[in-house]
C-alpha cells in the first residue's frame, strides 16, 4: 500500500490508506467528540430560556401554558451547520481526499459557536402586543427582542412597536404600589425578569436616582422605605441602558 505525506496543512506525517495520519485523525476526533455537546449548548442560547418566564405564545385554539422560546437566528445557524458533523467517526472522515482541511473548519465552526454562547445577544421581553385586529379584538403575541433594536416587530400580527414607547409602557404598567424593599425587588423581578439587589436600591436612593416614600416616622421604631416597582425598573434600566434611556 503506497505511502504519502498527511494533507493537513500543518502536518508531514506519513499516512498509508488514508489522507490523514494518526495524530491528526486523533485530534480530529477529539473536536467531532464536542459536536454534540456544543449543539446542545447552542440549543439553549437559541430558545433564550433565560429570558423568556411568562405565559406561552397563544395559539388558535389551544390553551396550553409554557415558556415562550423566541430563537436566536445566528444560534440556529450555527447548530445546523455543526449537525453534519455529528457522530461521524474521524477514522472514516480520514479517508476523505478533503480531510486535510477538516480540523480547521471545525476548529473555526466550534470557536464562533462558543462566542455566541458566551456573549448572547441581550434579549428581554416587552409584554404582550395589545395591537387592536380587524376583529375588535387586541393581539396578545408576547414582544420579544434585542434591547438595543429602535423597533419590534410583533411576530403575531407583524406590528411594528418603537422600543423607546415599549420601554415606556413597562414603566408605566410596573410603578404599581408602594413596597418594602424585598417585596419590590421581587415584584419587578416577577413583571420585569430584571434582577435588582438591595444595594442596587440603596445605591440609586442615596444618589438621588431612586425615589421612596415611608411607611411610618415615629421616634420609637426605625422609619421603614416604600418603593415603588416602577420607579425601581426605571432606575435599573437606565443604569444598565443608558444610551437607550436618553432615547426614551
Amino acid at each position: 500500500m503506497t505511502t504519502q505525506p498527511c494533507t493537513h496543512p500543518d502536518c508531514e506525517n506519513p499516512t498509508t490508506g488514508t489522507y490523514l495520519c494518526r495524530d491528526c485523525t486523533t485530534h480530529l476526533q477529539q473536536l467531532l467528540d464536542q459536536v454534540t455537546e456544543t449543539r446542545q449548548t447552542l440549543y439553549t442560547t437559541m430558545c433564550r430560556q433565560d429570558q423568556t418566564s411568562p405565559a406561552n405564545q397563544p395559539t388558535k385554539g389551544s390553551r396550553t401554558t409554557g415558556s415562550p422560546m423566541p430563537l436566536d437566528d445566528e444560534a440556529m445557524s450555527m447548530r445546523r451547520a455543526l449537525a453534519i458533523w455529528e457522530h461521524r467517526d474521524a477514522n472514516e472522515l480520514a479517508r476523505d481526499q478533503h480531510a486535510g482541511n477538516f480540523e480547521h473548519m471545525l476548529k473555526d465552526l466550534l470557536a464562533r459557536a462558543w462566542r455566541l454562547v458566551d456573549n448572547p445577544a441581550d434579549t428581554r421581553i416587552y409584554g404582550t402586543c395589545d395591537q387592536p385586529l380587524h376583529t375588535g379584538e387586541h393581539c396578545q403575541w408576547l414582544l420579544t427582542g434585542d434591547t438595543h433594536a429602535p423597533a419590534i416587530i410583533c411576530r403575531g400580527c407583524q406590528a411594528l412597536h418603537a422600543t423607546r414607547d415599549l420601554n415606556q409602557r413597562t414603566r408605566e404598567r410596573t410603578r404599581g404600589n408602594p413596597m418594602p424593599m424585598r417585596e419590590v425587588r421581587q415584584e419587578v423581578h416577577n413583571l420585569t425578569g430584571a434582577h435588582v439587589t438591595g444595594k442596587d436600591i440603596e445605591n440609586w436612593a442615596i444618589r438621588g436616582a431612586l425615589p421612596y416614600v415611608l411607611e411610618r416616622v415615629t421616634t420609637t421604631k426605625k422609619t421603614l422605605r416604600l418603593y415603588y416597582p416602577g420607579d425601581v425598573y426605571r432606575a435599573y434600566f437606565e443604569k444598565r441602558h443608558p444610551r437607550l434611556s436618553k432615547a426614551a
